[in-house]
């Protein structure tokens, strides 16, 4: 008989709809999973369905991975509350996991672009809850060294606090907190020598005042790693200026500049600096290098002297003063003649300046024995013009 082709229909739809049941629910492994308490095995098929790229873009898939890892990290927690076993990293390993779970089931659900958020407040609540912990981890790694788990939760902590999940309440982080995540990111990423991610929060690690100095170092020490002389100068400004006493600041632009032969910049922040630190060797040390560069051979003593007050245990101050001294020395000119009237005075003033160098490049010798090319001439020449046969012959022995 022939069926009407309203009944012919039948069939084809029966074996449709039969079809649609067989993947109605494409999520079911995962609910019998975690129905059967094998949290481990749903967070397997959530990571497998995500390469399904229909399935990754659904929340629920990434909702369940939230409840999967927090029955997981439940269980680190039970470990140990009852002591069987505690492993410390599994436990902030399955809390980050729910953090990470939660935000891409927030970016799946913006993506479908609905005004509807099933699953934003059960997870904010749920996050903030946890918080607390999510710093104790960054801590944790930070305290151990493990400077890439530390920066890794530092940085969930900051990007969480950033997301759409709580557009609408509070994330349970004070600015405080915020502020220490983002400097341990810092100086974890500097330890790293990822010198370029250390700028990422670096508006936020500012905030806070009082780590605001070694802030400033670790950026300043990113940007020099970097070649940013732009950056770097900055940097360095802002913490002479607002940090004088901090030598590092200092330190680091007189090596940059010092490095391009500017001197005179070196003695301008010498000069600002040292009327409110007076016995910083620091700055005696960097204005008598500069004078020394100069050639100024009076304002380089005068600095080593200075330095010397400071430090007496400086060996830079004992070199300078001899090198410009014996300096000094040699630029004395004798008249050819012996018989002239001035020959005396500028013999006794030659040999006065090479006495004075002598001590200062015997202590330097005496304090840098491997450094034989910088005392030995100079010595030689003290000894030959001061006529002192025995040191003469001494270091005559020597070769450099």
């Amino acid at each position: 008989t022939n069926m009407s082709p309203r009944n012919a229909l039948l069939p084809a739809l029966l074996c449709l709809l039969t079809a649609c049941g067989g993947v109605q629910n494409p999520f079911a492994p995962i609910q019998l999973a975690l129905k059967n308490k094998k949290a481990a095995d749903a967070i397997g098929l959530v990571e497998k369905m995500r390469k399904d790229s229909v399935l990754s873009t659904q929340p629920r898939l990434y909702a369940y991975g939230v409840e999967a890892s927090r029955r997981l990290y439940e269980q680190e927690n039970e470990k140990i509350y009852l002591k069987r076993s505690p492993d410390t990293t599994a436990f902030f390993n399955r809390l980050y996991s729910i953090f990470d779970y939660a935000l891409l089931t927030e970016r799946a659900e913006q993506q479908q672009d609905s005004a509807r958020h099933k699953f934003r407040q059960e997870h904010a609540l749920l996050l903030n809850n946890y918080y607390p912990n999510l710093t104790a981890a960054s801590l944790y790694f930070f305290n151990l060294q493990k400077m890439s788990d530390a920066a890794r939760f530092s940085k969930m902590a900051i990007e969480a606090q950033r997301s759409t999940l709580f557009a609408h309440q509070r994330a349970n982080l004070s600015s405080n907190a915020l502020a220490q995540h983002a400097q341990r990111y810092l100086f974890a990423q500097l330890h790293l020598k990822n010198y370029a991610e250390c700028e990422r929060y670096k508006d936020l690690a500012w905030t806070d005042t009082l780590r605001r100095e070694q802030v400033l170092e670790a950026l300043t020490i990113a940007a020099d790693a970097q070649a940013d002389s732009s950056r770097l100068l900055r940097y360095l400004r802002q913490g002479i200026n607002a940090y004088p006493r901090n030598t590092f600041f200092f330190t680091h632009l007189s090596d940059y500049d010092f490095n391009r032969r500017r001197p005179d910049s070196v003695l301008f922040w010498v000069d600002l600096l040292l009327p409110e630190d007076t016995t910083n060797a620091t700055l005696y040390l960097a204005q008598a290098i500069a004078y020394e560069h100069l050639g100024n051979d009076n304002l380089c003593i005068r600095a080593a002297h200075n330095l010397l007050r400071c430090d007496s245990t400086s060996i830079e101050a004992q070199y300078l003063l001899g090198r410009s001294y014996f300096r000094q020395a040699q630029r004395v000119e004798l008249p050819t003649s012996i018989n002239a009237r001035s020959y005396s005075a500028a013999y006794r003033r030659r040999q006065q300046l090479y006495t004075l160098a002598r001590p200062h490049l015997e202590a330097f010798r005496r304090l840098q024995p491997d450094k034989v090319s910088a005392w030995r001439p100079m010595l030689y020449e003290v000894y030959l013009k001061l006529n002192l046969g025995r040191e003469f012959e001494e270091i005559s022995q020597i070769e450099e």
